[in-house]
């Protein structure tokens, strides 16, 4: 058999290598004025300072979303504060390695929410997601959604960002600044929207090359 009859396969095998990239882990950083973290399974807990909690989990891919489409879910955050004086508590959640066309137009979904917030005096929850187009970790190169809370309320936006790189980072920030009493729970999920071609289309084109060398084989056993 010829040797071009080959070729379809290579390129199909070509293409499902490119197709798969390689994953990272999303990473966790946490830090509190006054206290420390520790690290749990899945998630962290502050063990001691102004702010006390527990099991604050978060995940990513490969868990949820892909490097495709990233997403990132921060969940089981409730929090009790009781400052002498300002104590701030930041949260930043990260992800390297998603997968980008250069000059691709994502959209990037992000909702965040605060629940039973009380406070004997002021109490401030900002909320801040990125695109990093280096691809490094907490990278907050790309702005994308952000809001400042001081009473209960959510955030739901869509954003849109050009991605001038073949990979690229997200970052969730979640800042709590207070200066009193707090309690409360917190909830953050991001999303972005994968526009490189399906695996359907990938599919398709592979199937093209297939029937392109069967064609090429026939014709060449009639002459």
């Amino acid at each position: 058999m010829p040797r071009w009859f080959y070729l379809p396969s290579i390129a199909i095998a070509s293409i499902a290598a490119f197709a798969i990239p390689a994953k990272a882990d999303p990473i966790m950083s946490v830090s509190v004025t006054g206290g420390s973290v520790q690290s749990i399974a899945g998630g962290v807990s502050v063990t001691s300072g102004a702010f006390s909690g527990s099991e604050f989990f978060f995940v990513g891919s490969p868990v949820i979303g892909t490097t495709g489409e990233p997403q990132l879910d921060l969940s089981g955050l409730v929090l009790a504060s009781s400052p002498s004086g300002p104590s701030t508590l930041v949260f930043q959640i990260t992800q390297t390695g998603n997968v980008a066309k250069p000059g691709s137009s994502w959209v990037f979904d992000s909702e965040f929410s605060d629940t039973a917030l009380l406070a004997t005096s002021g109490v401030t929850i900002s909320y801040a997601s990125y695109a990093g187009t280096d691809n490094l970790a907490f990278d907050e190169g790309a702005p994308l959604s952000s809001k400042t809370f001081t009473t209960t309320g959510s955030l739901s936006n869509l954003a849109d960002a050009t991605i001038n790189s073949s990979l690229f980072s997200v970052t969730e920030i979640i800042t709590i600044t207070a200066t009193g009493t707090y309690i409360g729970s917190v909830g953050a999920t991001f999303s972005g929207v994968d526009p490189v071609p399906e695996p359907a289309s990938l599919t398709l084109f592979g199937s093209s090359l297939i029937g392109l060398g069967a064609l090429m084989y026939r014709k060449s056993r009639r002459t």
